[in-house]
């Protein structure tokens, strides 16, 4: 039998996400989305709670601690223990807290492009961000950040590019990431801004120095979430599903399908490179031999 409710930290979040191009021809699309904020302290209790939701085992909802931090493929539990490890190794920081956003396996299927960490001090205040970005050939990076915030809004942070994401792009050039993180709301923001010269903007981006100051780049595309937070309980997550059905493979699907719409509008295709060295980066600098 399942234990009475408690309330936690950890929230259903539901919304949009948008992707624009603007290079070398415009391209556009939104689609709805739901993901897990995971205080990972919780993990146990939300187990517990839910009827349809589980960690660490089969359920129409689950998060598996083996899927995230280490390289795709390899387990591992304990998955807070890991990133404040990860923290004080490439920071000297210690790690109170650990919220994650993610969307959960549907019926033990997940594909997220990007998760991201937020690593909490002692104090309590947001410390270190960490974005795990995944690409459809089973490779994944960690862009991990120190960050400050104010009144919610962290301060604009970027790296350079390190793993290949689509083929319409190369690797080179950097990102820039944006984050407004409310009581009640999360939106994130990312810039990219290529160095290929094959790809010339459209008037619908100006130039603009990225965070190095690099006036040679331009904006080509750029990928907006704003999701809203709710209770996260197995009533919201049967409402969540039926507006957003089996959204893991939505999201896949979407993947493919725009990917055919950008051949038929003649977008260059780049040449798959072979992966990066290391799957992680701190402060836009790669540490070799590191990996979350």
């Amino acid at each position: 039998m399942r234990n009475p409710v408690r309330m936690l930290n950890s929230r259903l979040m539901v919304g949009t996400v948008w992707h624009k191009r603007y290079a070398p021809r415009c391209h556009e699309f939104s689609y709805q989305v739901f993901y897990g904020l995971f205080d990972l302290d919780e993990l146990a209790d939300l187990d517990r709670q839910s009827w349809i939701f589980s960690v660490d085992r089969a359920a129409p909802f689950s998060i598996h601690q083996a899927d995230y931090g280490l390289k795709p493929g390899q387990n591992g539990k304990d998955l807070k223990k890991r990133i404040a490890e990860l923290i004080r190794r490439q920071f000297g920081d210690e790690v109170k807290r650990v919220e994650l956003l993610t969307m959960p396996r549907v019926f033990g299927y997940a594909f997220n492009p990007i998760s991201v960490y937020y690593c909490f001090a002692e104090a309590g205040s947001l410390s270190h961000v960490i974005y795990e970005v995944n690409n459809t050939f089973g490779e994944r990076f960690s862009y991990l950040f120190s960050v400050e915030v104010e009144e919610g809004a962290l301060a604009s942070h970027g790296c350079e590019k390190q793993l290949h994401v689509s083929p319409f792009f190369d690797v080179s050039g950097g990102y820039r990431f944006r984050q407004n993180k409310e009581p009640k709301a999360i939106r994130l923001a990312i810039d990219y801004r290529s160095g290929a010269l094959e790809l010339e903007p459209s008037s619908a981006s100006s130039p603009e120095p990225d965070l190095a100051g690099n006036t040679c780049r331009q904006k080509t595309f750029s990928a907006t979430m704003s999701l809203q937070k709710k209770e996260f309980s197995s009533q919201n997550l049967l409402r969540a599903s039926v507006r957003i059905p089996f959204v893991t493979l939505k999201v896949m699907a979407a993947i493919h399908w725009q990917a055919l719409l950008l051949w038929i509008k003649k977008h260059r295709i780049f040449r798959k490179p072979p992966g990066p060295e290391t799957s992680l980066g701190a402060e836009g600098e790669i540490n070799k031999g590191q990996q979350a």
